[in-house]
């Protein structure tokens, strides 16, 4: 009998753990935990889960999360077990069916490079549109110098203020990361909610660096989950008009050299590239030392017309 495509059930997690970790575990850690945090968000940016089940026992998963851009959604993790790639269609096509009734006016979607699930969006109109890599410094190794220029200093961000801190952000994604910005809002309420957090001050597990061009802020960098094992680097941000002068070489070495002391390694999440090359940063990312971890692709339907299921 053919799977049946269902919502989420009490009792499902550890199944939908299992099937990420068997389709994707060589290029990203899937587990239990992973997992609940994914379905312990609340609020309008709660996901949606469907299931592909045979009884009690999951073939596949797929989750839909919607944007603070109204209309804007992203699917993701779609993945099936072994030797059942027949459910997939059936599973993506009931995620665009949801899309089509809640009006979405923008539908992308992320999933590792492997196959075929690339191949699956692709059928069903999803045409790539950005790649990413995540990546990863091994801190045993020799610490990685770049030049600083005399007129560039690096100092702790809390010594400016949190709307300062929110443009440095900001700003400094653009323009690669403009989709990011759009997604979440746009650019006064992305601002608004970084200025918030570094108002209520970053916990001890953050790293938070800016660099100053003759006393002018020009830089960010920042680093959290800092513990005895892995930390996470939230970016390398330098506003447009400081680009070009070494500062992002400056603040990777101050960043790498500040977790250095409190953890054994640093990772970057998805961070986006172009479909051909890299961006500056991920560029800046492997001259300090950066690894390949794995590569995604970020892809995104037509949808003016909404995508039949």
């Amino acid at each position: 009998m053919a799977p049946t495509i269902r919502p989420l059930q009490d009792g499902d997690v550890s199944q939908i753990a299992d099937v990420l970790h068997a389709c994707f575990g060589k290029v990203e850690r899937w587990d239990e935990e992973r997992v609940r945090e994914m379905m312990g968000q609340s609020g309008s940016q709660a996901s949606t889960w469907w299931l592909a089940a045979d009884g009690p026992r999951v073939a596949g998963c797929i989750r839909v999360q919607p944007q603070a851009r109204p209309g804007a959604y992203v699917i993701r993790e779609l993945a099936v077990r072994r030797r059942e790639s027949a459910i997939l269609d059936p599973l993506l096509g009931a995620v665009l069916e949801y899309l089509a009734e809640v009006r979405a006016t923008l539908v992308r979607a992320s999933t590792p490079d492997v196959p075929p699930y690339p191949e699956t969006y692709r059928r069903r109109g999803f045409v790539p549109v950005r790649r990413a890599v995540t990546l990863a410094w091994d801190l045993s190794a020799p610490t990685w110098r770049a030049p600083t220029p005399a007129e560039v200093a690096v100092v702790e961000a809390a010594r400016h203020p949190a709307a300062v801190l929110a443009e440095l952000y900001v700003e400094g994604m653009r323009p690669y990361w403009d989709w990011y910005i759009d997604e979440r809002g746009g650019v006064a309420a992305l601002k608004r909610r970084v200025a918030d957090h570094f108002a209520s001050g970053p916990s001890h597990a953050e790293l938070w660096l800016v660099a100053e061009h003759h006393g002018e802020p020009a830089g960010l960098s920042g680093a959290s989950e800092l513990d005895a094992d892995e930390a996470e680097l939230e970016g390398v941000y330098v506003l447009l008009e400081h680009r070009g002068r070494g500062i992002g070489s400056v603040l990777m070495e101050a960043t790498l050299a500040g977790v250095r002391e409190r953890t054994e390694r640093l990772v970057v999440g998805e961070t986006i590239t172009f479909l051909e090359g890299d961006t500056p940063s991920v560029r800046l990312y492997r001259r300090s030392g950066a690894r390949l971890r794995a590569e995604y692709l970020h892809l995104q339907a037509d949808w003016e017309e909404p995508v039949e299921a």
